[in-house]
């Protein structure tokens, strides 16, 4: 049932959920130091961390799903609480704020808007690759892509178009929406962008992908 603990992530991340239950076959996350129910964890805690305390031969996912739940509903904005669903109260308990059981929070800023229809609602229709040094600027540095760091183009896709954007040793940076087809972004990568018009006879915009556009992975 891990897949569905995802799910239930992802389709409270699209409703824009004001909370998600994970109702489990166990009463929270257990700490194996302590042996006592943590009663709050921060979802980028490494899950090994609290395997050995929340397994059972039953089981609904196991942690290390969980926690992919809830780094995804944190990332919306979105309190995750884990509790036992063969607690009949459980439900109501967590209505009248008398929550037993585990809760993660969510970050700070929230996934809204064309970032969240980005992230997880629409397809990426083609990959571009960048260098080392337009991966860090977006990473780190909080940049848009430019036509400069460009690097590779894959598929076919159109301008308005969500792409994944890849470093050229095949880790994924995040996706966005492309200024510019994939046709053109052949013509235009590694170029600067004040030569974007003599190329094309044209220039939508400076940036390939702007940062208002665009989703990193951290």
């Amino acid at each position: 049932m891990g897949d569905n603990d995802t799910l239930s992530a992802l389709v409270a991340a699209a409703v824009e959920a004001d909370a998600l239950l994970i109702m489990s076959n166990v009463p929270g996350i257990v700490n194996p130091s302590t042996g006592i129910i943590e009663k709050m964890i921060n979802p980028r805690e490494r899950p090994e961390k609290y395997d050995s305390g929340t397994k059972t031969p039953a089981g609904v996912g196991g942690i290390v799903t969980k926690f992919r739940a809830a780094r995804i509903a944190a990332s919306h904005g979105i309190p995750t609480y884990v509790g036992d669903g063969r607690d009949k109260t459980f439900i109501q308990s967590f209505l009248e704020g008398a929550f037993r059981g585990t809760v993660f929070p969510p970050e700070d800023r929230g996934l809204r808007g064309k970032k969240r229809w980005i992230a997880i609602l629409q397809k990426p229709r083609g990959t571009i690759v960048v260098d080392a040094g337009a991966a860090e600027a977006l990473r780190a540095r909080g940049k848009s892509l430019l036509p400069r760091g460009v690097t590779g183009v894959r598929g076919s896709f159109s301008r308005g178009d969500v792409v994944e954007i890849f470093t050229e040793d095949g880790h994924l940076v995040g996706r966005g929406i492309t200024a510019y087809s994939a046709q053109e972004l052949r013509k235009i990568q590694g170029c600067r962008t004040s030569e974007i018009e003599s190329i094309l006879g044209y220039r939508y915009s400076d940036e390939v992908i702007h940062r208002d556009e665009m989703i990193v992975e951290r």
